[in-house]
């Protein structure tokens, strides 16, 4: 298994991350379809685990034994229908497998989403929560990963009041392809080079105070990825890009303030 950290933040103060981005605009996509949120308890751990002053680090981790073969989800013409498939390389196990970059421009993996909370000085983490595995632990089930190997979410902020953590992923399960450059189910751009089944982006909020995992889904970003999100006053503000084949989605979302 492959893991690297991604971004940092520290409880109780305001983040600090390496390569993050702070978000200063944002909205809602009222004009999309289904947008959906769950506030059911999972099994992250309660607030007397998370300490002001400790820092949190998001990371996420390869699955080594997951192999790609056969047709890969690219078309460099998706709208002509006698395009030539694109072949994953062989092996496709890690990692060689990233070799595909070189014939798929979308080419990325799903994978697990960790956070690891690092007292001061220590020289391992005190503890380590499967994001990914809380959230399909749900009452309600969600999905929830990142895209393996390039880190573009996951950027932590603690919310205004200092009650949350939040962080952006995809609503999809680990070990899928393509994803971080897909549509979203509600903005289709037809000339889009990433034809994997469109896939929301999502946030994810950990309460401090209650150890709940809530995920919210959102049609944003559509041909590529939310970098991060903060909760203030009831509203979630998120950073992002959005487009993979130089022209504008047929469909944007709507009612975005700065």
């Amino acid at each position: 298994m492959s893991s690297y950290p991604t971004h940092r933040v520290r409880l109780g103060l305001t983040a600090v991350a390496a390569a993050s981005l702070l978000a200063a605009c944002g909205g809602s996509d009222s004009s999309s379809s289904t947008s959906s949120s769950t506030t059911s308890g999972s099994p992250a751990p309660t607030s007397s685990a998370y300490t002001a002053g400790t820092l949190l680090v998001s990371r996420s981790a390869y699955d080594a034994s997951f192999t790609v073969s056969g047709q890969l989800p690219y078309n460099a013409t998706p709208t002509t229908t006698n395009a030539a498939p694109v072949t994953a390389v062989a092996p496709g196990t890690f990692p060689n497998v990233f070799t595909n970059d070189a014939n798929d421009g979308n080419f990325g993996v799903t994978s697990k989403v960790y956070l690891d909370q690092w007292s001061p000085a220590a020289t391992s983490a005190s503890q380590t929560v499967n994001i990914t595995a809380a959230a399909a632990a749900l009452a309600t089930p969600e999905a929830f990963a990142t895209s393996f190997a390039s880190k573009s979410e996951l950027g932590m902020n603690v919310s205004l009041n200092k009650q949350s953590v939040t962080f952006m992923g995809y609503n999809t399960t680990p070990n899928q392809i393509d994803i971080s450059n897909s549509n979203t189910p509600g903005v289709v751009d037809t000339t889009n080079t990433d034809i994997a089944t469109p896939t929301y982006r999502s946030v994810a909020q950990l309460d401090f105070a209650t150890g709940k995992l809530s995920f919210t889904h959102t049609n944003a970003y559509p041909g590529n990825n939310g970098r991060a999100a903060i909760l203030a006053g009831g509203l979630y503000y998120m950073v992002g890009n959005a487009g993979n084949s130089g022209k504008t989605p047929s469909r944007r979302p709507r009612n975005w303030t700065c």
